[in-house]
């Protein structure tokens, strides 16, 4: 999950930038309809339990996920966490999703409940 979502998450902020949020919310909505397409296909699990064999939830789910974290917490906060989480688990460390959400929680610790609707609920 992690290196799909966070590469996810990387794109939209980067095509944020590029063309403005209307044209990233656009393209935000193509990956919630492919997410939607495609929940039939395979197990429906939360984000953070999604494993390579189900790589295209954690793509267009994930960007989906990654932006409303984006927005409910604040970019600055997402990439604080996303600093943090990558100073803590360099190589040859084998990061899990609970990690990173971890790190979530300590940029935000009063939208705990909010974050784990994100990532942990279908």
């Amino acid at each position: 999950m992690l290196t799909e979502t966070l590469a996810m998450y990387t794109e939209m902020m980067l095509y944020k930038k590029m063309h403005g949020e209307a044209k990233m919310k656009e393209r935000l909505k193509i990956h919630q309809q492919i997410y939607d397409n495609e929940k039939g296909l395979s197990e429906n699990q939360p984000l953070y339990k999604v494993t390579v064999e189900d790589a295209h939830i954690s793509y267009s789910k994930g960007a989906v996920v990654m932006v409303n974290l984006s927005e409910l917490i604040g970019e600055n906060k997402v990439n604080m966490a996303l600093k943090k989480f990558l100073e803590n688990n360099r190589y040859p460390k084998k990061p899990r999703s609970i990690d990173l959400l971890n790190e979530f929680y300590k940029v935000s610790p009063n939208k705990r409940k909010e974050i784990d609707k994100l990532f942990k609920e279908i």
